[in-house]
């Protein structure tokens, strides 16, 4: 295998590893914003603890697959976004639809506490990152 490919396999990695890791958090995300649509009690009752343990998952698997601390922030960070992009869609979906002005309202501020979570959420996808980091150093 030569340099080339390997490069492109590990720089395929880290973009499924971002888009997957967004993806993971993007569930807990919109359920801690929207507790009463959520069908599972257990998920519900305990949102804001889920999405922080999504968030440090999410950074460690990041951080077991990148190679460099670097581009593991980075794939971090495109995780956040993902994940908050993913979760401020689906929580806008009532204005986009135009259904109700009241809707709209309600629906604006969760997207907003989502934003403000999400900001929240980096240092600890950070976190995970150098403990993946670290024990991908171990082996």
């Amino acid at each position: 295998m030569t340099a080339m490919s390997r490069t492109r396999n590990y720089m395929w990695d880290m973009v499924l590893t971002t888009l997957l890791g967004g993806i993971f958090m993007a569930g807990p995300l919109t359920a801690q914003a929207l507790p009463k649509l959520v069908p599972v009690k257990f998920v519900a009752v305990h949102a804001i603890p889920l999405v922080f343990c999504a968030a440090l998952i999410a950074g460690i698997c990041v951080g077991l697959q990148s190679s460099n601390i670097h581009r593991g922030i980075a794939g971090a960070l495109g995780t956040v976004v993902v994940a908050g992009f993913i979760a401020g869609v689906v929580q806008l979906l009532p204005t986009f639809s135009q259904r109700s002005s009241e809707t709209a309202l309600v629906s604006v501020a969760v997207g907003e506490k989502t934003f403000v979570l999400g900001l929240v959420l980096v240092p600890v996808v950070v976190l995970g990152v150098f403990i993946g980091s670290a024990a991908s150093r171990e082996d």
